[in-house]
């Protein structure tokens, strides 16, 4: 990978300017994208989310696309910008590849855990919650990290950096092989296990295991889109540096283009694609994704002042009710007044007509 990222900027100087501004724009929809995710989790506003221990594997996976989001994207497009402006690197290019082995392996081994912890859930629903615990989930993400970190420091050594090239390549390779199979096994039991439930368990049982089945099935769908689309990003670089390590022309042709540029923006773009896939497809996720931007927007003071001036507070529409009541009794007290006034006038005008009546009465004479 370091052969070929110095070989790439130095042929390349427009594609890496694109390169390097597209990372920079990728940087903070990762993080932030990624720390709502860890937020969701942490926060679990709805109590949930982490009651399944599937969240546990998901918060590793967000915690290695924050670390993509966090330091190798900074770094490359911090390398590609002194580069071409100063012809010599900022710092060796190995640091890139130590952090982006360890993002990428996270990431690799979280996706294998996921799926083999979903490969559990819709195959043996009713030992799921013995044999897949929060306790041990979180031991496994320990170890991801703890043996991953020992495998990066190999990269920052000269002498052991083939070593690392191939021990990366047959773990890639099996990891990639396993985490397919997986995700046929998982598409296969999602569509046969639907079917077949009626037949396999009896009829007390079948409206729970109905509705576990139901909610297991969407997290699974979701753990098969996410396995594609790492598969998608990933698969691209793997290929290129594989022949490029094989074959000659192939090194040749990969140094003389900038297909190996646009690889390495595929595989970066997947910590960005993984927030998006989660508020997609899973709504406690979504819902959850909501409630803290709510919360955010409240604590904005911008935001607050805006929405105090669109809509009017309970108070202001309490006033303005009385003052409306209160213009309606006025009014209706004015007309009470004028009608009372006419009647009156009326009263006084037949009053004095029968007071003429009489005088004129009296003044008669028979």
């Amino acid at each position: 990978m370091t052969v070929l990222l110095n070989s790439a900027v130095m042929y390349f100087p427009l594609v890496s300017w694109i390169v390097a501004g597209v990372f920079i724009v990728m940087v903070p929809i990762i993080i932030v994208g990624n720390v709502l995710v860890l937020a969701s989790i942490l926060l679990d506003p709805f109590k949930n989310i982490r009651s399944a221990p599937s969240s546990y594997i998901i918060f590793n996976l967000a915690l290695a696309d924050l670390l993509v989001g966090v330091f190798p994207l900074p770094l490359m497009s911090h390398f590609y910008i002194y580069f071409l402006t100063n012809n010599s690197k900022p710092f060796p290019s190995s640091v890139i590849s130590f952090v982006t082995a360890l993002a990428v392996g996270v990431s690799l081994d979280s996706l294998l855990t996921l799926s083999a912890d979903r490969l559990l859930a819709i195959k043996t629903p009713l030992k799921y919650n013995i044999q897949v615990t929060k306790k041990r989930i979180t031991r496994l993400n320990i170890f991801i990290w703890f043996h991953l970190l020992l495998l990066g420091i190999l990269p920052l050594i000269n002498q052991l950096r083939p070593l690392f090239a191939f021990i990366s390549f047959c773990y890639m390779l099996v990891a990639s092989v396993a985490l397919t199979l997986l995700n046929i096994s998982l598409i296969y039991l999602v569509r046969n296990r639907g079917r077949n439930i009626r037949n396999f368990f009896e009829s007390e049982n079948l409206a729970v295991l109905q509705n576990t089945f139901n909610r297991e099935k969407v997290v699974t769908r979701v753990a098969v889109i996410v396995t594609v689309a790492f598969e998608v990003c990933f698969l691209p670089v793997l290929i290129l540096q594989t022949l490029s390590s094989l074959v000659t022309k192939m090194a040749d042709f990969s140094l003389k283009t900038p297909l190996y540029l646009l690889t390495i923006v595929l595989i970066y773009s997947n910590s960005l694609m993984n927030p998006f896939l989660y508020a997609w497809r899973l709504p406690k996720y979504r819902k959850a994704f909501r409630y803290i931007f709510n919360k955010i927007k409240n604590k904005i003071p911008v935001f607050s002042l805006l929405r105090s001036e669109l809509a009017p507070s309970d108070d202001g529409a309490r006033c303005h009710g009385k003052q409306n009541n209160r213009s309606t009794f006025q009014a209706d007290g004015a007309s009470y007044l004028h009608n009372f006034e006419n009647n009156n006038n009326a009263t006084n005008h037949t009053g004095l007509d029968n007071v003429n009546d009489m005088k004129t009465i009296q003044n008669t004479k028979f």
